[in-house]
């Protein structure tokens, strides 16, 4: 699969899990494939695609993958749209002037939260589709790179200490 085809599916898989918490849209792609704090902790969104790559799919296979996303980008346009507005329409409650209480942002944050949850689904059904593209050997060749950088993941944790005891600013 071409450069530009996983960096479509990370982008997509990646804001659908990087869309978490009522105020995560100024938060979402800053972590990348790594999360916050020490970079110890992968983005599961933005793990998919690159462990698809591992797997060593044919022209055939990259090409149904494509069709796939391709059926799939309206309606993870449209959903991104709306949660976009959604995010917008809490900062401004936030942020705008006169009083403010938590049931003002009740609404709102469950407007968020349904938007994210058909979002999550969306990457979901994507990432079962793909996975019926996959030959038997290509999935046990995926388990085995996802167990081999969970084992990577708890060396760095093990070498470098755990990320959630760092302060904000990755200072102790």
């Amino acid at each position: 699969m071409s450069r530009g085809s996983f960096l479509r599916i990370a982008g997509v898989l990646g804001l659908v899990v990087c869309t978490t918490g009522v105020l995560a849209g100024a938060h979402g792609m800053h972590d990348g494939v790594w999360g916050g704090g020490m970079g110890l902790e992968p983005n599961p969104g933005m793990m998919f695609p690159m462990i698809l790559r591992s797997v060593g799919m044919s022209a055939e296979q990259q090409t149904k993958v494509q069709g796939i996303m391709d059926a799939h980008r309206p309606r993870f346009q449209e959903l991104l749209g709306q949660l976009r507005a959604a995010h917008e329409d809490v900062m401004a409650r936030l942020l705008g002037p006169g009083p403010l209480t938590a049931n003002d942002l009740k609404a709102p944050g469950q407007r968020v939260a349904a938007l994210r949850d058909k979002l999550a689904q969306e990457g979901i059904d994507v990432a079962f589709e793909v996975r019926g593209v996959l030959t038997a050997d290509q999935l046990a060749k995926a388990a085995d790179v996802r167990q081999r950088l969970g084992t990577l993941r708890a060396e760095m944790r093990k070498l470098l200490g755990d990320p959630s005891a760092m302060s904000p600013a990755g200072f102790p």
